[in-house]
């Protein structure tokens, strides 16, 4: 296998694995109740790298994909707890 071959492969593999990130930030920003400027804020990078990220005009580095699916999976299980309060009586 040629060395362009494999870097095909490799590219395949990576976007078929890759989860949707424009959905992904917006959904997570939205359950959130946040603006795109606080969003930002919360994940340590600024307003325009959110707004790119959720217009499909960029990608986050690696970490920070980790970091929003780390977030996902956090809200998911918050949202799967059963309530804390009390039934009226």
């Amino acid at each position: 296998m040629g060395l362009g071959s494999l870097v095909g492969t490799v590219r395949r593999k990576a976007t078929m694995t890759d989860p949707n990130i424009p959905k992904l930030v917006k959904e997570l920003r939205e359950r959130l109740g946040l603006t795109q400027e606080q969003f930002a804020q919360k994940v340590g990078v600024t307003y325009g790298s959110v707004n790119h990220w959720e217009n499909g005009k960029r990608r986050p580095q690696p970490f920070l994909v980790r970091r929003l699916l780390e977030m996902k999976q956090e809200l998911d299980a918050e949202s799967k707890r059963p309530s804390k309060r009390k039934p009226c009586e």
